[in-house]
């Protein structure tokens, strides 16, 4: 009678051991099988209207042209105080992260202030970063379609808009194209640069949510 309460107290330690372990190890194999993004993947992807602009380092970069490859486009100034070089430096983390799958992602900066930023500064200013960036201008009438586009804001000083102590404000989103050119993912400002590299790799290898 002994031995065989004993063999029911092992039985039950056994199944019990059992159901722990799956309530441990099974959401671990769905974080993994089912990719969760730190982002805002959008709804209802669509490919956003093509543009054509001017390299910094000579040249002219179109949109369309990148198919095949991942695209991150971030809007900017090389003489923003924080969130730009915060950002672009945690861009360089990012791609030094992805190691050889950053060959196929295309980092674009577009500056929001075509009035101050030279091609020459721009060029200079990546270099700080990463001298694989690319960085894009134009005039204010052809960089304005562009960020329409993408629902990006800037507010300058000079019309009374902008937070004071800053000469402009802007959406300081990333936006991700994926090779088959669709708009898919727009990541934030501030968020920790291990989930970037998650969230871009997902993008890379074309891993979304059912």
């Amino acid at each position: 009678m002994e031995s065989d309460n004993k063999r029911s107290m092992v039985m039950l330690g056994g199944i019990v051991g059992t159901v722990a372990l799956l309530f441990i190890v099974v959401p671990g194999v769905l974080m993994v099988a089912v990719p969760h993004f730190h982002g805002s993947l959008y709804d209802d992807p669509e490919i956003p209207q093509d543009f054509e602009l001017r390299r910094a380092d000579g040249g002219t970069f179109r949109l369309s042209d990148q198919r095949g490859k991942v695209v991150l486009l971030y809007f900017g100034y090389t003489t923003c105080p924080d969130v730009c070089p915060t950002t672009l430096h945690d861009l360089h983390r990012a791609v030094e992260e992805l190691g050889d799958e950053a060959d196929d992602l295309s980092v674009v900066f577009i500056t929001v202030d075509p009035e101050t930023d030279t091609p020459e500064q721009i060029v200079t200013y990546l270099g700080y970063f990463d001298p694989t960036f690319i960085g894009l201008y134009g005039t204010l009438d052809e960089l304005q379609p562009v960020m329409d586009t993408f629902s990006v804001r800037v507010l300058r000083a000079d019309q009374g808009e902008t937070i004071p102590g800053y000469a402009i404000t802007h959406t300081t989103s990333m936006f991700v194209i994926d090779r088959d050119g669709y708009l898919r993912l727009r990541l934030h400002h501030g968020g920790d640069v291990k989930y970037l590299v998650r969230d871009l790799r997902y993008i890379l290898r074309g891993r979304y949510p059912k």
